[in-house]
């Protein structure tokens, strides 16, 4: 629907729009102040925009028949004056949200780590359920406040497509295979320092807990077997060398992330990204947790600290906390043509002339 349509028919009173294949409606919608009928039934919608409610003269609303989760469907069949109720309640919601984002590499026990939070115990997610793409949870914290957190696929094709969700302001989680570490720079840079580079790279602002952690069943049985295959043979000992590992080369990274800045502060790049470049602030927590989903204790330890952290919400506000529409869109989109073409590949030629059919190439 063009979003200049809601700039120009504002005496508009009924806006019939039903069997028509409509994913979205445009934000500014509550342009049509003159609106009392919309019927969007039998279409494709995910989600309705907030700024409805602002719709003073709707009285009747029809949605049946969507895809709807944002308000949920049933909600949205009970009529116009609750889905408003909803809008009232999520904004109040709102104020004790924050937005956490996992990232790290495939296998390392993200998804296990926050369904053991949410779950309040032990979870090990199987090989076969592992996260492709993005997966979206709602954590409930201590003193009402919530999270809405973004577990983002590990996969090597992904890393690019991490950018897209993290923004101003969120904590982020970057977890690594504590079995699979080795004490290199190299090993650094692949399991944190890349994604580092991500946040360097895309917020001004945002809160970073590295985790080292493990998936499989028998979690604690492969961490103790690598610490006696380690020349530290106990988990402490472990800890505090690592902890030092962390330390140099963190520093290394923000050493040269120095050396970059003076270097580009007579380029044209650097003048118009002076105040990004000089008052960033990508804050690394001082401990590198270790947890894993088969030791709940440690896991909690880990919310602990979240609760910490995010105690004082103003550092935290609501920004971007649900995924972004496009991505769903697309997602759905190109779900179903594999499932009518009966394709369980898409190549990359395909899925970027299916972008270019539906305009969504450069989101």
């Amino acid at each position: 629907l063009p979003e200049d349509m809601c700039s120009t028919l504002l005496n508009l009173e009924e806006l019939h729009l039903q069997r028509c294949g409509l994913t979205r409606l445009p934000a500014n919608i509550a342009k049509l102040a003159a609106l009392t009928l919309l019927d969007v039934s039998y279409c494709d919608l995910i989600r309705l925009p907030a700024s409805i409610v602002s719709l003073n003269y709707l009285t009747l609303l029809k949605l049946d028949h969507n895809r709807l989760n944002v308000p949920p469907q049933s909600i949205c069949e009970l009529g116009f004056p609750v889905v408003k109720d909803y809008f009232a309640y999520e904004t109040r919601k709102a104020s004790r949200r924050f937005k956490v984002v996992i990232l790290g590499e495939t296998l390392t026990g993200k998804t296990s780590l926050i369904e053991t939070m949410i779950r309040k115990k032990s979870f090990c997610t199987k090989l076969l359920d592992r996260t492709i793409g993005i997966n979206e949870y709602e954590l409930k914290m201590p003193r009402d406040k919530s999270a809405r957190v973004l577990d983002c696929g590990g996969q090597r094709s992904y890393l690019l497509s991490n950018n897209l969700f993290v923004s101003e302001n969120c904590l982020v989680l970057i977890v690594a295979d504590i079995c699979g570490y080795k004490f290199t720079s190299e090993c650094f840079e692949r399991q944190f320092g890349q994604y580092l580079s991500i946040l360097y790279e895309k917020v001004h602002k945002c809160y970073v807990v590295c985790i080292l952690s493990k998936h499989d069943p028998t979690t604690m049985q492969s961490v103790y077997r690598f610490l006696r295959g380690h020349e530290s043979n106990d988990r402490m000992t472990f800890s505090a060398q690592f902890q030092k590992h962390f330390s140099e080369n963190l520093t290394d990274l923000k050493n040269s992330r120095v050396r970059m800045l003076s270097e580009l502060k007579n380029s044209s790049q650097y003048t118009e990204s002076k105040t990004f470049l000089e008052t960033q602030c990508v804050q690394v927590h001082d401990e590198v947790l270790l947890t894993s989903a088969k030791d709940v204790s440690s896991v909690m330890n880990l919310e602990c600290v979240i609760d910490s952290i995010t105690e004082n919400l103003q550092l935290f506000p609501n920004v971007g906390d649900m995924v972004p529409e496009a991505w769903l869109d697309f997602e759905y989109r190109i779900v179903n043509e594999s499932r009518q073409k009966q394709l369980s590949v898409m190549s990359l030629e395909e899925t970027i002339d299916h972008g270019v059919r539906h305009s969504l190439t450069e989101r």
